[in-house]
Parts: C-alpha cells; sequence; structure tokens
C-alpha cells in the first residue's frame, strides 16, 4: 500500500514544495534534509540565507544540479537565461566573472578555469533533466559593456558555446592528451597576447595566483582540480553529443575520459599520504595540503577506485593519520573544535557544546606550515588575506574552516563507497548542529563558507535526492535506485520535474513502488531492493488498468520499464513477481 503524503494525494503539478523527501520514519536526518532545501535549495524560505546566483560560470553546475529537478521555474528560468547570455573568449575560454574574463580582487587579476568545464556540465545538466536538446539551439544575444570586445559569444548557440569550450580545453589546455596543464598557451585574448607569467601566473608555485573557486590556492600547471573538473566535463559532453544522436563523437568522448581517470591518478595520487595532491607546479613540485574538498568531489566524479575511496574516508574520519598534517584525528570533522579554536584565537570566551559534526575542514594541512621566505602555496592579492595573519590556519574557510557545499560530494562519496547508512548517519550530525544553530553563522569572519554569498551550499540537501533516493537522469531514462540501509522502508518524493511532467515517487523495501504524474511519460529504471521480475501497471486517475508493462532485473540489479504512450496513465503501480 502506498504511503504518500497527504499533500500529493491531489495535483502534485506545484511549482514549489517546501519539504519534498518522505521516509516511514520521517526522523532527523529526513527533516534536515527538508529543512535544508528550504534554507539553501530553492531558497523560498522568505529568511533570505543564501543569494541565489554566483558572479561566475563556475556557480551554473552547482546551480542546475540542485535545481533542475525541483520544478521551481521561476528560478530555472533565470539560471538558464544566464548561461544562455554569459561571454565567452573567441579562443573558448568561458569568463571568470559575469563582467569580465579576469577575476580581480584589489586591482590584481587573475584567470578562472574552473568555469569552463563547468559551463559544459551545467548544459548537459539542464539538457538531461529537460529530456530534450532544445536549450542547446537557444542564441545568445547579450552585450558587456567595456569587455564586449572580448566577448564572442554573441550570436552563437549554446551548443556552439560547449563545443566551442571544450575544443578550448582539448587544444589551450591540452586536454587530448588526457590530461589538463595551464600554460602561458592557455588564453590568448582577442589581441594575442598571453600575461601569463607577470599577471595570470598559474604556475602552481608558492605565491602564484588563482586558478579556481578556491582563490587563495595556488592551483596551476598540472592542476589536480581543474584534471577532475575535465573528467566530469568529458562524460557531460559525451552525454550531450548523445542526445543528439551524434554516437561517434559520443564515443570519442567517453574513450578520452578514461584515459584521463588513469592519468590521474598517475599524476595526483600520492603513495605517501594515501590521498590526491593539489598540483604539481612547473618546477615538478607536488603540493598536498590535505584538500579534502578535492578529494571528496573527485571520488564523486567515479576517479579512483574502492582502495583509494578507503583511504580518503579513513582520512577524513580521523581513523587513519597522516604524518605532517596540522589536523588530525577527530580535529577534521569536528565542527566543535573548528568554531571553539576560533572562539579561542579570537580571545571570546564563547564555546559551543562539544561532539557536534557539520563539515570536514577544507584542508589539514596549514599552508602558513610549509612557507618559505615568508612565502607559501597562498594566493594573496596585496597582502590583504593573509595566511600568516587574519588567514591563519582556523581562521580562515580556505585554510582550516569549510564550506558547506562540499559536504555533498562528501554524501555522495560515502553513498558510494560505505553505502546509505553511513550518509544517514552524517545527516543526523548535521541536524544536531540544525538543532543548536539552525544553520545560521553568528562569526563575522571568513571562517564559515555558510550563509550570504553561497547559494551552492543548496547541493548538500540534493544530496538526499541522488544519495538516498538515487535518482538520475539522462537523456532516454530517468534512474530510480533507493538506498534503504537498516534505517528505512519506504522511500519518496512528492515532486520531481522531470522531461516537463511532474511526478511522486515512492518506493519500498519489498521492492514495490507507486509513481504519481501529470501524465506518465518517460523510461524508467528501477532498481528495487530485490532482484526480479519488475511489473508495472499502469491506471488512469479512476483506478483503471491501462497497460502493463513488465522487465527483469539486469546484473546491476536495474530493470528497463517503457511508461511512453500511455497519455491518460496518471499513476503506474510497480511490484517485484
Amino acid at each position: 500500500m502506498e504511503t504518500f503524503p497527504a499533500e500529493t494525494l491531489g495535483d502534485i503539478d506545484n511549482s514549489y514544495v517546501a519539504s519534498p523527501f518522505y521516509t516511514d520514519k520521517n526522523d532527523t536526518a529526513v527533516y534536515v534534509a527538508n529543512a535544508m532545501w528550504n534554507m539553501f535549495g530553492s531558497v523560498n524560505d522568505g529568511q533570505n540565507i543564501v543569494i541565489k546566483f554566483g558572479n561566475e560560470a563556475t556557480w551554473f553546475k552547482w546551480l542546475a544540479q540542485k535545481l533542475m529537478w525541483s520544478g521551481d521555474t521561476g528560478y530555472i528560468e533565470e539560471l538558464k537565461s544566464k548561461i544562455i547570455d554569459y561571454p565567452q573568449v573567441d579562443c573558448g575560454f568561458i569568463w571568470s566573472w559575469t563582467t569580465t574574463p579576469w577575476w580581480t580582487v584589489n586591482n590584481v587579476r587573475s584567470l578562472h578555469y574552473d568555469g569552463t568545464f563547468r559551463y559544459i556540465s551545467a548544459v548537459y545538466e539542464i539538457a538531461r533533466w529537460e529530456r530534450c536538446t532544445e536549450f542547446l539551439n537557444v542564441v545568445d544575444t547579450s552585450h558587456f559593456g567595456s569587455d564586449e570586445a572580448l566577448d564572442a559569444s554573441r550570436g552563437k548557440t549554446v551548443y556552439q558555446k560547449v563545443k566551442s569550450a571544450m575544443d578550448y580545453i582539448l587544444e589551450n589546455l591540452e586536454g587530448k592528451n588526457g590530461y589538463i596543464r595551464i600554460t602561458e598557451k592557455s588564453v590568448l585574448m582577442k589581441d594575442g597576447q598571453s600575461k601569463f607569467f607577470d599577471e595570470w601566473d598559474n604556475t602552481g608555485r608558492f605565491a602564484s595566483a588563482s586558478s579556481n573557486y578556491w582563490d587563495n590556492l595556488c592551483f596551476g600547471n598540472y592542476d589536480a582540480y581543474e584534471n577532475a573538473l575535465f573528467y566530469e566535463s568529458l562524460t557531460a559532453m559525451a552525454g550531450i553529443e548523445n542526445m543528439l544522436g551524434n554516437a561517434d563523437e559520443s564515443a570519442k568522448y567517453t574513450a578520452l575520459a578514461q584515459k584521463v581517470r588513469s592519468e590521474y591518478d598517475r599524476l595526483y595520487w600520492s603513495e605517501a599520504t594515501g590521498r590526491y595532491v593539489g598540483t604539481v607546479d612547473v618546477d615538478g613540485v607536488s603540493h598536498d595540503y590535505g584538500l579534502t574538498f578535492l578529494n571528496l568531489e573527485a571520488l564523486t566524479y567515479g576517479l579512483g577506485d574502492r582502495t583509494k575511496a578507503k583511504l580518503i574516508l579513513d582520512w577524513i574520519d580521523g581513523k587513519r593519520t597522516v604524518e605532517g598534517d596540522t589536523s588530525t584525528g577527530d580535529d577534521i570533522m569536528s565542527y566543535s573544535a573548528i568554531i571553539n579554536r576560533y572562539y579561542e584565537m579570537a580571545g571570546s570566551s564563547k564555546r559551543i557544546p562539544d561532539g557536534l559534526y557539520l563539515a570536514p575542514r577544507s584542508n589539514t594541512v596549514s599552508f602558513e606550515s610549509k612557507s618559505v621566505d615568508g612565502k607559501s602555496w597562498w594566493h594573496n592579492p596585496k597582502g590583504a588575506i593573509s595566511e600568516f595573519g587574519n588567514a591563519g590556519y582556523g581562521k580562515h574557510l580556505e585554510n582550516g574552516g569549510y564550506i558547506f557545499y562540499t559536504v555533498f560530494y562528501e554524501l555522495m562519496a560515502r553513498a558510494a563507497y560505505n553505502g546509505a547508512d553511513d550518509v544517514v548517519r552524517r545527516f543526523q550530525q548535521i541536524a544536531e548542529v540544525y538543532g543548536y544553530n539552525k544553520l545560521v553563522s553568528d562569526i563575522g569572519s571568513w571562517l564559515e563558507g555558510l550563509n550570504g554569498e553561497f547559494p551552492e551550499n543548496g547541493l548538500t540537501p540534493a544530496a538526499w535526492l541522488y544519495a538516498i533516493l538515487g535518482i538520475q537522469p539522462d537523456g532516454e531514462a530517468l534512474s530510480f535506485a533507493p538506498a534503504f540501509g537498516t534505517a528505512y522502508k519506504t522511500l519518496g518524493i512528492t515532486s520531481l520535474s522531470y522531461g516537463g511532467k511532474k511526478y511522486a515517487l515512492e518506493a519500498k523495501k519489498d521492492g514495490s513502488a507507486t509513481i504519481k504524474g501529470t501524465g506518465i511519460d518517460l523510461v524508467l529504471r528501477y532498481r528495487p531492493a530485490k532482484s526480479g521480475t519488475v511489473k508495472c501497471v499502469l491506471k488512469s486517475n479512476v483506478g483503471a488498468n491501462l497497460a502493463t508493462v513488465t522487465a527483469a532485473t539486469d546484473e546491476n540489479g536495474y530493470a528497463t520499464l517503457d511508461l511512453r504512450g500511455y497519455p491518460e496513465a496518471l499513476r503506474a503501480v510497480i511490484t517485484v513477481i
């Protein structure tokens, strides 16, 4: 018997659902997932906890991933409009900032490359949730002020911009070799000039420039962060070409992605520390500062393997100590330790309770601890943000603090390698912090990347959708692989937008499931909790049986059910026989 919450029994064609997730227990884990969705996801709780958009293309993938399933059409259309009109240099490089090709702090200009990769991934995210390639054909009609001469995107379709971005990655960033390397040839502006060494110094050396969202860190040259994004963007590009029916092009990108996967381990895996390093600089020096966010994101994309994942997660959980780390053991994950140490350094008598866990520290090795002649692996434009002062370890979100969106990748990595129970455990820990402070920071510093200019934090509640409900779209089908663990017997979502339709989905541990729709029209890849022959009965609104579709589970436990062609079907009842 289905147990959809009452609000889904009527019209589910609503644009915003405050509490989309539910279970048979409705415990603190799912409660906080819904609470976080209201705060950080659709940004519709009236508190304005976070802003709606960031100022660079990096945010596009994050926002698409957190929004496209939600049916929040106004927010989604704003995002799509920004992606359509976002500027691009004639070589294919996507601008670092909304209004200029450069990322500028204190009049110091850098180039951020991550937006180019995430632009491609964002476009695929939109296309696969819409199950349609129409978005790829929309034309950029934008103008961008004083730097308009450096914007070559006007008049191009979204697909042309994506293709140009990938060609840039393959050629200018040497991606065709199976890795990314940032050099003086990486970005040539319209005048054919490069200021690589005297301005945007992405060499990876101490005190060199930033190259991505983590704008105080000296990623550059053989850049592990950009290389992980390269791997993901190749899988996205393969998906786009597949949706367009370009099988040979799709296969080409898939094959290159496999090469990138092996090259990633060769270039960045450290046997000494059991984790991925941040960069190999132009002098061949590897820089390893225990970057938790990098390692967890790499695992989420499918880089590494089970052995490496265990080493990484054991290190972050404090079960494994890496010699030379500033932060070890429980200190890496302890929210109490992060906040209380900050209070101590600030001379405050305030303390929060022990035993609270929210997010891993961004790094476990302080940048200042490896300095030479007053320089470290830290970008400090004109002395404004000093690792030896106001941004020392435990004072700054990029140096001993945290940014909350990274918990999404942590949860996804745990789901892939440790299973649902570990994910639920972490949601319960987050719920304890929520019970203490409602996830609102009271520290007037850059230690916590929690509220304000961090719309990407909405990824963390979306981990419930992807990791627990196991929902993933592509251009052909919607996958539904609920992960019950030992905690739940029923998992459901009250409203999900896919392929222009709204659905509510519920699954039970006995293998049965129910789908409600505003007109069921999809191919469903369903992984029941037990294998066998899966039977789906399509019903009309008055309960009449319209059709029966059956399929056996494959070697991965999925049954593929083609539920297209029944326009009157508003409900599908699934059982395992």
